[in-house]
């Protein structure tokens, strides 16, 4: 299961969770909108839900000792899965849950091709930034990970809003077919 330091954890003291939620305050984050530890020590998964009126923003962080000890086989499904629960999730108090889903999401991201290429460029303190847009498709959803790079020690709101709408309207350029009714 998923640590969450910073939100009440014995392990944590009382800076690193001051710390932590004066980062996430000045990148934008409110309190509620985040499960995330340290922002030195953590890697972090950003998720854009698209299948809403407006799209919602959620933000899960893994500490990265615990994300290298993380051994999980997930497929393409279970990832659709544990996104559609973490975005359907981000306004409940079920921290098992979350803390569930979230790890299959960071299992599932070091089993991609896209982090063996961002790790054999990454730098022994660098930390793992990923956005996953999620976006409607018939009954479901269709789901675009990538690679995202902060532009402090959190993403900012507003960096992830700009980076991931253009992702998605490449998406919707060079993928039609995610977009249409099922």
């Amino acid at each position: 299961m998923m640590e969450s330091p910073g939100h009440g954890d014995p392990g944590v003291d009382a800076f690193d969770q001051a710390v932590t939620q004066s980062h996430m305050t000045l990148a934008g984050w409110e309190q509620g909108t985040h499960r995330a530890g340290n922002p030195f020590v953590s890697h972090y998964i950003y998720i854009v839900d698209y299948r809403t009126k407006s799209p919602t923003m959620s933000l899960y962080g893994m500490l990265c000792e615990q994300f290298h000890e993380l051994s999980i086989d997930a497929s393409k499904s279970q990832l659709v899965d544990a996104v559609t629960a973490l975005a359907d999730l981000a306004n409940e108090h079920d921290t098992v849950a979350v803390d569930e889903h979230a790890a299959l999401l960071f299992g599932y991201f070091k089993s991609t091709r896209t982090y063996a290429l961002w790790l054999a460029k990454a730098g022994a303190r660098d930390r793992f930034h990923a956005v996953i847009n999620m976006y409607p498709n018939g009954v479901g959803a269709c789901v675009r990970p990538f690679v995202a790079f902060p532009d402090g020690a959190v993403m900012s709101l507003q960096k992830l809003v700009r980076d991931s709408a253009t992702v998605s309207k490449l998406d919707r350029q060079n993928h039609p077919e995610w977009f249409q009714p099922q």
